[in-house]
């Protein structure tokens, strides 16, 4: 075979390789490197048995072991929501993958990782303030919960009521500026 028809049959291969990914997300997965096996199918206990490009992917958070698993260079910013065996809330299963976490459940935790002045998300995580009692002032003391998120908030995030402004705004906004909001009815 000479080398230009070695070259179509693996753009060929690549291109059908990625039809079947998720049009979420893109992985891009370079030569295996000396401590990872060619499948990354290794076992490991914790991340740092991975390589750096991947992370110990548990089937369930309780799991004694798990397997390296490539985590995605790029993700979008798409609101599906996910949570982590950290506790900490994903805007997307793509960026909980990024950043090196199994799956607990597809949706927001349940009982998410606690923040405070006192006590930060670290990793990347904003601690949100979105669970702002009614009478809650602006700037005033308050519990969140850690989520980490895209780069960049999407226009079109729901919307949540600042308890500063008392105005409905972008939800990732919120959240990266740590400010107080809740949920409203008003604001869809």
């Amino acid at each position: 075979m000479t080398l230009s028809l070695q070259i179509r049959a693996f753009f060929l291969g690549t291109v059908l390789t990625l039809a079947g990914c998720e049009s979420t997300d893109l992985v891009v997965v370079g030569p295996p490197s000396a401590s990872s096996d060619a499948g990354g199918d290794d076992v490991c206990d914790g991340n740092e048995d991975c390589d750096g490009e991947s992370f110990c992917a548990r089937t369930a958070c309780g799991d004694a072991t798990g397997r390296c698993a490539r985590k995605p260079l790029l993700c979008n910013e798409s609101v599906a929501p996910v949570c982590g065996c950290d506790g900490t809330n994903y805007w997307n299963d793509c960026l909980r993958r990024q950043h090196g976490a199994s799956a607990a459940s597809v949706e927001e935790c349940p009982r998410p990782r606690p923040c405070d002045d006192q006590h930060s998300c670290g990793g990347g995580a904003f601690c949100a303030r979105i669970r702002a009692p009614r009478d809650a002032t602006c700037g005033g003391p308050s519990i969140g919960e850690c989520w980490v998120l895209p780069e960049r908030c999407p226009e079109y995030s729901p919307k949540l009521l600042s308890t500063c402004t008392n105005s409905c705004e972008n939800a990732c906004t919120l959240i990266r500026t740590e400010a107080a909001a809740r949920f409203d009815g008003r604001c869809r």
